[in-house]
């Protein structure tokens, strides 16, 4: 078993092996080769720290990091190994070589985020020192919630954005486009900060923060609001700031769970 960094492959057979070690992922991640490399320019993935590991000329299993000179801080963008060679050990040592190259760049922290349900791989991390930070829940719905509502939603431009360890890499301002900021006001007295982006089936909430805590009757205002904003569109809400059954009990979908884990280097 040799691991290798992707400086060593071609677009091709680095497209390639993605594809086959995410064939049954629980969530589609196929990719074009036009989409994947859109998708490592965006969350700034280093061919450097990135490695696939290769068994008798085939290569087996990917792992895609990006890094942060400026926070010494690093994500990983995917990591997964061929059907056929799982249980060998390999995402351990594509782990491990991600981690010393990392550590040359005097990057301090790595965070990744892991199926809920996939508890092999969640154990494999933690086995590797990985702490759990939060869940993070993943609903869809559509925005159907008429009436009145003492809420309003506003654009604004330049807003300071209130990130902290909690809010997944995924869904911080490096790693958005075309997003949407915008206030959530209640009689002019703002309440809340929303970081949006818009899909073709909808809108997708990257980002949700609220100074009082989210109960049953704020939603429904909430939502309301909302649909008076963004119309009867179909809302993909991505989140951790608030509990799902509150979600669920407005008919949204509960489609995955993940756990959002960070490692100290």
């Amino acid at each position: 078993m040799e691991i290798k960094s992707l400086d060593g492959f071609s677009d091709t057979k680095i497209v390639s092996v993605w594809n086959e070690a995410y064939e049954d992922y629980a969530v589609p991640v196929r990719m074009t080769a036009e989409s994947f490399f859109k998708r490592m320019k965006m969350l700034k993935i280093d061919n450097v720290c990135s490695f696939i590991a290769v068994d008798n000329d085939k290569p087996v299993g990917i792992c895609l990091h990006g890094i942060s000179l400026e926070t010494k801080t690093a994500w990983c963008g995917g990591m997964a190994i061929l059907p056929e060679h799982r249980g060998k050990g390999i995402a351990k040592e594509l782990m491990q070589s991600s981690f010393l190259a990392l550590r040359k760049h005097n990057i301090n922290t790595v965070y990744l985020e892991v199926l809920a349900d996939n508890t092999t791989a969640y154990a494999l991390y933690r086995n590797l020192g990985y702490q759990m930070i939060t869940p993070l829940y993943y609903l869809s719905g559509k925005l159907v919630e008429e009436g009145e509502s003492s809420l309003t939603l506003e654009q604004v431009v330049d807003n300071p954005f209130f990130e902290d360890e909690k809010t997944p890499w995924q869904a911080k301002e490096a790693h958005l486009a075309n997003y949407e900021q915008l206030i959530l006001k209640n009689q002019n007295v703002v309440i809340g900060h929303l970081i949006v982006q818009k899909a073709n089936e909808g809108i997708i909430i990257r980002q949700f923060q609220l100074s009082k805590e989210l109960d049953d009757y704020l939603l429904t205002q909430f939502l309301i609001s909302a649909r008076k904003y963004f119309g009867e569109v179909e809302l993909k809400w991505n989140d951790f700031y608030l509990a799902p059954e509150l979600l669920e009990q407005k008919s949204f979908n509960l489609n995955i769970t993940q756990y959002h884990l960070k490692k100290e280097l």
